[in-house]
Order: C-alpha cells, then structure tokens, then sequence
C-alpha cells in the first residue's frame, strides 16, 4: 500500500475490503469481505513531498478466506527485464478532468517504462530538464487515454510471471503522475523489488510479535 494514504490516520480509521468490483451495489454475486487493520507499519524514509519510499505494510486481525475473488499477489523476484504488458486496478477517475471516481474496478494494460526513457520523457513536462528519477521508482504507461489516475493511488502494478502467465507478481505501487493519460508522460509506481528486504524484515517481526497471524502485503 502507498504510505501517502496513511497520513493522520491510525489503524482503528482503517478497514480494508477484498472481493468488492461495483461499490455502488450490495447484491453481487461474490460477496466482499472486510477486516480490521491491527497494525500500521509505513517506511521510517517515505517523502511526502518527493514520494520516495513510498509504502506501507498493514497487518489484519484476521485472516482473509482465499476465494475465486479474493487471493493473495506474489511479490515480485529479484529484478528481471519484463518483456509483457502489465496491468494496474482501481476505482480511481477515467480520466484527469472527470469529477467522478469510477464505482465500477477498472483494470487497464500498460507497458513498463525503462528508467532512461521515463526521466527523458518526464523532463519534457513541467518537472523541468534537472528532474531526477529516484532509484526507488519504476514507470508504466505513457499510451494516449491509458492511465492510472487520481484515485489509484496505493493500487498494484501487477504483471504476469515469467514461466508462468497465469499467475502474476506485483511490481509496483501506484505513487504519482503528470495529469493522466497523456501520450509519452509514464506514470511514477514505487518499485516493489527494491524494497523486499524490507518487507521480509516487517514480515518477520510482524510474525514476532503477533504470534503466527497471518499476514500479507496489502494493495487496496
């Protein structure tokens, strides 16, 4: 999850739903589950101002049941080259002048942007010729009307596995853009791999102290 959206809250704001596709609606056929967040770990060197080390860890109380509707992400294998399009969800705006948030998931494909090509591209926009891309960072994106947008934030970039395209591994955290959807201006995801080390640290001391709960990396 992106540590941008825990700002002044603490873990009795926070409930998390899995399994909900139309929030307009009480009657699907797969119905949500939600659960009670008991603990809040955000990156001790997230930047608000930059979004560098954004991220966050949420413990649940309970665990989730794994349903055709509900299952748990891979985090990502150390880095590779991904030759497929990707793919990011939420209920984030259509598109950057809309009002509206979507009350239906929307899930759009989009193309991993190598870091030489996002920063050239991102410093013909109003980030100026000096922007630096931050190491933490990983780009997707830059087609015509395909976007993440306001509203995605803390949402997966999720990609299909090497030897296996049916199941997939999160590669990035929805952090920040120019606008959305604008042809050669990627959108900015906080770079799951670069952080696994500490993950697993959180995961391990998570496990310390709450005794074996479940536990797992939360993109809501």
């Amino acid at each position: 999850m992106a540590a941008h959206l825990l700002a002044d809250k603490s873990e009795a704001d926070i409930v998390v739903r899995a399994g909900d596709w139309d929030l307009s609606s009480t009657e699907e056929s797969t119905p949500h589950e939600e659960r009670q967040v008991s603990r809040v770990v955000k990156h001790e060197n997230f930047n608000a101002k930059t979004g560098v080390n954004n991220l966050a860890l949420l413990f649940f109380e309970n665990p989730l049941p794994k349903a055709s509707h509900i299952r748990p992400i891979c985090l990502p294998a150390a880095e590779r080259s991904i030759d497929a399009r990707c793919f990011v969800a939420g209920w984030g705006k259509k598109a950057y002048p809309d009002v509206e948030y979507s009350s239906i998931l929307k899930k759009i494909e989009l193309p991993i942007v190598d870091r030489a090509t996002c920063q050239n591209q991102l410093r013909k926009t109003r980030l100026g010729r000096s922007f630096v891309l931050a190491p933490s960072f990983v780009c997707a994106g830059g087609e015509k009307g395909k976007d993440a947008c306001q509203g995605d934030g803390g949402s997966a970039l999720f990609c299909p596995l090497a030897d296996n395209t049916s199941r997939y591994e999160q590669v990035g955290i929805v952090n920040w853009g120019i606008e959305c959807g604008k042809e050669n201006v990627p959108a900015v995801y906080t770079d799951v791999t670069k952080f696994l080390p500490w993950i697993e640290q959180q995961l391990k001391q998570g496990s310390n102290e709450l005794m074996g709960s479940y536990r797992m990396l939360i993109n809501y």
